[in-house]
């Protein structure tokens, strides 16, 4: 897409939410030419169907019968690449049943009286979405946010894209270790289930995504960029009333957090994780395998202050190649500094330290203004990687540097 598909879904909201019964069955019938279901359209407006949920093809598909109609002046081509536009133009959706049930799960084995676990294949979480039999709740999930749009408030689900492209990011290295999402069989619809050997067949009422909205969201996405992806997606069923249900959301929400500075050690997407760690492997480093992930001791280098100074530093590096370029670059400053004799052996490297050998490094700053800027540091003391210190030690070297 051009654009951030956050500005379509908007568009499409808005539009859809200022129709009248006429003209939304207008759209309901333009779906049809492209074997979308038609109750999608309500559902969308009703957040039954989040738009979230909808692959691109489906948000072009709107937004062409919505300016076919004279309902919006924006196109597809306002929001879709030449190459997007000529691989849809004429395409259609795989046609589904218009039946939401009987929906099958295959293999179950059970946890507790009320909860099973399986694996779906991402192909049937589709077909299940595509029949609107996986619901959006907001009674057992995040609230729904509210959009002011002139006059008009609607309503959309509260989704982090941030966190939705960071998993998909994991799928497509082939690094993402695969997350269960919880669907329950609520009572509140008298949902009941029917068991069959290792299976549970659900006919009538309403499932529910009660956990892991943003894991099924961005795998539904890669499913949608690439047919040959494949993923298994671990499901736990639970069979629980929507009270229950937020109990079951509130226990899980529970869970021990570990501190962002253990975790962010192993975030194999942080820029300043792939450099420092390029750096402690490389063999021509003079503190080679000293920069030291655990914390209980006083190491020379703690990681997670050199990941921490490199990911603000160096935010714009690439990986690949230039992880590679970058890492090199740094390991030959620092060497000259230790060949110069800026720190002794057992100096043990504070935040000030690192961030004055990232930003001299990438300024090309010689030796000589490298050790006059660390000579001439302030008495402030930098115990973490805050980004109130990094701003201080970043107004110090500016100030420092002036002169030299």
């Amino acid at each position: 897409m051009k654009i951030d598909r956050d500005k379509l879904e908007n568009l499409i909201l808005r539009v859809l939410n200022n129709l009248n019964t006429h003209q939304l069955r207008q759209v309901e019938s333009g779906c049809l030419e492209f074997n979308m279901i038609p109750s999608i359209v309500v559902n969308i407006i009703n957040n039954v169907t989040p738009i979230q949920q909808l692959g691109e093809f489906e948000l072009y598909i709107l937004i062409r019968i919505l300016n076919n109609l004279k309902y919006t002046e924006y196109s597809p081509n306002d929001y879709f690449t030449e190459k997007e536009l000529v691989g849809y133009s004429k395409a259609k959706l795989k046609k589904e049943s218009n039946e939401k049930f009987p929906v099958v799960f295959k293999n179950v084995q059970r946890i507790q009286s009320n909860q099973w676990q399986c694996v779906v294949p991402i192909e049937y979480l589709l077909e299940l979405r595509s029949r609107q039999a996986l619901i959006y709740n907001p009674n057992t999930q995040r609230p729904l946010i509210l959009i002011e749009k002139g006059e008009r408030i609607i309503t959309k689900v509260d989704l982090n894209q941030r966190s939705v492209k960071e998993i998909m990011t994991l799928m497509k290295e082939g690094i993402y270790f695969p997350h269960h999402i919880t669907i329950n069989m609520n009572k509140n619809y008298d949902t009941e289930p029917i068991f069959k050997g290792d299976d549970i067949i659900v006919e009538s009422g309403q499932l529910d995504i009660i956990d892991g909205y943003h894991n099924y969201i961005a795998a539904t996405r890669m499913k949608y960029e690439n047919e040959d992806f494949q993923y298994n997606v671990p499901v736990i069923l639970t069979h629980l009333d929507e009270q229950q249900a937020g109990m079951y959301i509130a226990q899980e929400n529970k869970k021990n957090i570990i501190d962002a500075k253990y975790t962010e050690n192993f975030d194999a997407l942080k820029i300043g994780n792939l450099i420092a760690e390029r750096i402690n492997d490389s063999s021509d480093f003079y503190l080679y395998k000293q920069i030291i992930k655990q914390t209980a001791l006083e190491p020379k280098i703690r990681f997670y202050d050199l990941s921490t100074v490199l990911s603000r530093y160096y935010k714009d590096v690439k990986q690949g190649i230039e992880v590679a370029k970058t890492s090199k670059k740094i390991v030959d400053f620092w060497n000259r500094c230790l060949e110069n004799n800026i720190f002794e052996e057992n100096h043990i490297y504070d935040i000030y330290d690192l961030s004055v050998i990232a930003i001299c490094c990438k300024k090309d700053f010689t030796i000589e203004q490298f050790k006059a800027i660390l000579d001439n540091r302030s008495n402030r003391q930098y115990k973490n990687a805050s980004r109130y210190a990094l701003q201080k030690i970043e107004d110090d070297i500016s100030n420092i540097s002036k002169d030299y």
